[in-house]
C-alpha cells in the first residue's frame, strides 16, 4: 500500500492500492489512472476540509478499479455531511466497485455527484409507502389465494337461494 500528498504536476497510473496523505490527507497530481487493478482507500475523520481525504488532479482522473471509504478516528457523519473527496480537470470512467462503512440507522450515503463534482453526500432518505415493511409479494400473494379457496369452498357449501 502506497500513501502520501501524490506529486504535484505528475501524470500518474495507480495499479495497486493507494491511500492520499496521512490519515486523512490530500494528494496532487497533472493526471491520475486508476487502473481496473487499483484499490483507492479514502479515509472521512470530520466534516471540514482537511479533515477527509482528497485527491486534486489539474488534468484527466481515470476512474477504475475499487473505492473504499472509510471513517476514521471515531468519526460518524450526519444528515446533509458532504465530502468533496475528487476535484479535476477532466474525468472519465467508473468504479468497479464502491465499499461504503455503516452509516447510523436512516442515514445512506449519496454517490449521485461522485462523478459530476466528486463528492459523496450522506442522506436520510425519505420513507416511500407505510413506516411498517411491507410483507413480500410472493406472502401476499399466498395469503391472497387462500383467501379466495376459503371462499370458494363456503359458497360450494352454502345451499344456493333464489328469490321468488
Amino acid at each position: 500500500m502506497t500513501n502520501g500528498n501524490g506529486l504535484p504536476g505528475q501524470d500518474v497510473i495507480l495499479p495497486g492500492t493507494y491511500s492520499p496523505g496521512h490519515s486523512p490527507g490530500t494528494a496532487e497530481f497533472g493526471s491520475l489512472t486508476l487502473t481496473d487493478t487499483s484499490h483507492l482507500i479514502m479515509e472521512i475523520a470530520g466534516r471540514d476540509p482537511g479533515q477527509y481525504d482528497h485527491i486534486s488532479v489539474s488534468g484527466e482522473l481515470v476512474f477504475d478499479g475499487i473505492l473504499e471509504i472509510r471513517l476514521y478516528g471515531g468519526f460518524m457523519p450526519i444528515d446533509g455531511d458532504a465530502f468533496d473527496l475528487f476535484d479535476w480537470g477532466s474525468a472519465s470512467g467508473a468504479f468497479d466497485e464502491i465499499l461504503l462503512p455503516v452509516l447510523k440507522p436512516g442515514l445512506a450515503w449519496d454517490l449521485s455527484n461522485l462523478y459530476i463534482d466528486g463528492t459523496v453526500d450522506v442522506v436520510d432518505p425519505p420513507i416511500d409507502g407505510p413506516a411498517v415493511p411491507a410483507p413480500p409479494a410472493v406472502a401476499l400473494l399466498a395469503i391472497g389465494i387462500i383467501a379466495i379457496a376459503v371462499l370458494q369452498r363456503r359458497l360450494a357449501v352454502q345451499p344456493q337461494r333464489f328469490r321468488r
